[in-house]
């Protein structure tokens, strides 16, 4: 498999969340993903993105 995605089961033990939220932030547009056949994979960059955003609100908060 490549690197640069994962599967919602791979994102959703990275993240600290639950398969419905992962597919909620697809959905929402914070995490890229695309759709080979019947399964989805979220492209890491968008994950990483996702991560420093939450990074940069938190410091803000400070």
């Amino acid at each position: 498999m490549y690197r640069n995605v994962l599967s919602i089961r791979q994102v959703s033990s990275v993240l600290p969340v639950g398969k419905t939220k992962v597919y909620e932030l697809i959905n929402s547009g914070h995490l890229q993903s695309t759709k080979i056949g019947r399964r989805r994979f979220v492209f890491v960059d968008s994950i990483d993105s996702l991560m420093r955003a939450g990074q940069e609100n938190l410091s803000s908060r400070s």
